[in-house]
């Protein structure tokens, strides 16, 4: 579609400003793009017009501001809210200031625990959280960090995750990529609804979903495994899957 062209790219390979180290999921805001610099363990700030580096925070390690793989992340109008992967936690950062406020979370397999944490959302009242080993989400409470309730697990069926990384939230539903489909829950009942994509290369296929976006029209995937970027029409989802249509492919 001719609407979708080429516009810009920014970031090298490295550790200095500006660079990159297996950047992962990011977040951007009206201001801000805020990027996951994996390997380099930190969070670096850029300008949404010009691209020009802002500010970074984070450095490899296990105390407060540190990461062990620093894979997900979200902001909200006051804060930034950063997956740990190898610590297992979630740290919470100011969003003015980028200091450390708070973290939840150790590693295991009980309620507030995590094996594998990777994705992160939130809304008003909740976080949202991606396992892709455990192969479950979470939600807890976004004022007090509270375990509120989970539902998947690990399996290949209607609900059930293989490697859940990518999520994302609107008013009515979770959607949660794993390793070749997009599945759709409503958020209120956590209950299965739909579920579109399978293995392979081809349109409409994937490999490894690491990243959803959406709009008002459109549902935006960031295929890593097949190196593109898929989008599909909306419109007809989550009520009538048979009828997604893929945009675009890039």
């Amino acid at each position: 579609m001719a609407w979708l062209a080429y516009i810009t790219q920014f970031g090298t390979s490295g550790s200095g400003d500006g660079q990159f180290n297996n950047p992962e999921l990011g977040a951007v805001d009206s201001n801000y793009i805020y990027i996951a610099d994996r390997t380099n363990n930190r969070i670096q700030i850029f300008n949404k017009s010009t691209y020009t580096y802002i500010a970074q925070f984070g450095s490899s390690g296990s105390g407060n501001g540190q990461f062990g793989s620093s894979i997900g992340l979200t902001v909200d109008d006051n804060y930034i809210y950063v997956t740990d992967h190898v610590n297992s936690r979630i740290q919470i950062f100011n969003k003015s200031t980028y200091a450390y406020v708070a973290k939840f979370g150790s590693y295991g397999l009980g309620n507030g625990q995590f094996n594998g944490i990777a994705g992160i959302m939130v809304d008003s009242n909740y976080i949202y959280t991606t396992e892709n080993i455990s192969n479950r989400i979470q939600i807890f409470n976004k004022s007090t960090y509270a375990y509120v309730t989970q539902f998947g697990s690990s399996g290949s069926g209607d609900g059930q995750f293989n490697a859940a990384v990518s999520l994302f939230v609107d008013s009515n539903y979770i959607y949660v990529g794993d390793s070749s489909r997009i599945q759709i829950f409503n958020k209120a009942t956590y209950a299965y609804v739909t579920q579109f994509g399978s293995a392979g290369s081809g349109n409409g296929q994937f490999s490894s979903p690491r990243g959803i976006n959406i709009d008002s029209n459109y549902i935006y995937v960031a295929d890593s495994g097949n190196n593109r970027i898929q989008i599909f029409n909306g419109q007809y989802l989550p009520f009538a899957p048979t009828n997604l249509i893929l945009a675009c492919g890039i």
